[in-house]
C-alpha cells in the first residue's frame, strides 16, 4: 500500500511538471510571437543613438554600451518568462498567443519595436527639452538643504542645554605639564607622557596651542579669540564649520559640564571626511574677555581606543 502511495506521489509530481513546463513553453512562444528578439535589438539601438551625442561619435565606446545593453535584454527574456508565469495563467497564455495571430495583434508586433524607438526617443527629446524647468523645481530644494547648515539656520540665542551626569570634572592628577597661553589668560594642563605638542599649522593654523598623541591618528587644539560670544553661538559656529567639510555629521550629545570651576559645553561628534571616519570630543566656553574651543579628534577607531586620555586632556583646561 505505501508503495502504491509513493508511486502516485510520483505520477502526480510528474503531471504538475508536465504542466509546468507546458506553461512555460508556452511562455516562451508568445514572448517569441511578441518579437522580443527585434524590442530587444531596437531598444540597443535606442540606447546608442541617446549616448552617440555625448560620446562624440566614439565608436569603441558606442558598442561597449551595446554590448551592455544586449547582455541586459538577453538576461531579460528569461525574467520576463518568470514574470509572466506568476502573473498569468496557462489560459491567460493561450488568449494572448490567439490574439497575436489575429491581424490587429500581428501589427501591433510588427510596430511595437517602432513605438519603442519613437516612445526613447520622445522621451529623450522631452528630458533634454525640460531640463531647465528640472533646475528650477530642484534649485529651491537645494537651497533650502544648504540653508539647514547656515549660521542663521543653526544659531538659536534662546537654546538651554542640559546638565550632564557627571556634571563636575577636574584637571586630572596625572597631568603634570601644562601649557599657558601667551595671548590669553587659560591654561592647558596634559599628561606629557600621552601628549606631545605640536607645531598648530601642521593641522590648524588658527589654534592657540595644539597636541597630538605619538602613534596614533588622535590630536587635540585650543582655539581662544577676544570675541564675545554665548554658548547657543559657539555650538551654531562649530556645527557649520563641521558641516562645511564633512559628511554623515551626526551630533551624539550636548550639555553642560563644570571643569576647574567653570561652566562650559560639551559636544560629542561623528562625521566622516573623504570617506575617512573621524569623531570629536570637544568643549566650548565663554568667558567674560572672550571665546575658548578645546577640540579633540581623531580617526574613529582611535578615538574609541584613546578616549580616557581624550576626556583627561579636556578636562586639563583652565581658565585664569
Amino acid at each position: 500500500m505505501k508503495l502504491k502511495f509513493i508511486v502516485l506521489l510520483m505520477l502526480l509530481g510528474n503531471i504538475n511538471y508536465a504542466f509546468s513546463q507546458t506553461k512555460a513553453e508556452k511562455i516562451h512562444k508568445l514572448l517569441e510571437a511578441c518579437d522580443y528578439n527585434a524590442i530587444g535589438e531596437q531598444m540597443v539601438e535606442s540606447y546608442g543613438k541617446i549616448y552617440e551625442k555625448q560620446l562624440n561619435g566614439n565608436q569603441d565606446a558606442l558598442e561597449a554600451i551595446k554590448d551592455w545593453s544586449k547582455e541586459g535584454t538577453e538576461a531579460m527574456f528569461d525574467s520576463l518568462v518568470l514574470i509572466y508565469d506568476r502573473l498569468f495563467t496557462k489560459q491567460d497564455i493561450d488568449d494572448m498567443l490567439d490574439f497575436y495571430d489575429t491581424e490587429v495583434g500581428k501589427k501591433i508586433i510588427e510596430l511595437t519595436p517602432t513605438i519603442m524607438d519613437l516612445t526613447t526617443q520622445a522621451g529623450h527629446n522631452w528630458a533634454e527639452a525640460n531640463a531647465p524647468l528640472l533646475e528650477e523645481k530642484l534649485q529651491p530644494i537645494i537651497e533650502a538643504e544648504k540653508n539647514k547648515y547656515s549660521f542663521e539656520s543653526l544659531y538659536n540665542p534662546d537654546e538651554e542645554f542640559k546638565k550632564l551626569n557627571p556634571y563636575t570634572f577636574s584637571t586630572p592628577q596625572k597631568a603634570k605639564s601644562g601649557f599657558k597661553s601667551e595671548q590669553f589668560p587659560y591654561t592647558i594642563h596634559y599628561d606629557e607622557k600621552i601628549w606631545t605638542e605640536l607645531d598648530c599649522n601642521k593641522i590648524n593654523g588658527m589654534a592657540d596651542a595644539c597636541f597630538y598623541i605619538e602613534g596614533e591618528d588622535t590630536f587635540s587644539m585650543i582655539i581662544a579669540e577676544n570675541e564675545e560670544g554665548d554658548l547657543p553661538y559657539l555650538k551654531a559656529a562649530a556645527l557649520v564649520n563641521v558641516y562645511k567639510v564633512a559628511s554623515d555629521v551626526v551630533v551624539k550629545e550636548v550639555g553642560m559640564l563644570e571643569v576647574n570651576g567653570q561652566e562650559l559645553l560639551k559636544m560629542e561628534m561623528d562625521a566622516s571626511i573623504n570617506d575617512y571616519e573621524l569623531s570629536y570630543y570637544n568643549y566650548y566656553l565663554s568667558t567674560d574677555w572672550g571665546m575658548i574651543q578645546v577640540i579633540s579628534f581623531g580617526g574613529k577607531e582611535g578615538f574609541k581606543k584613546q578616549f580616557d586620555n581624550i576626556v583627561d586632556m579636556n578636562n586639563g583646561i583652565v581658565v585664569d
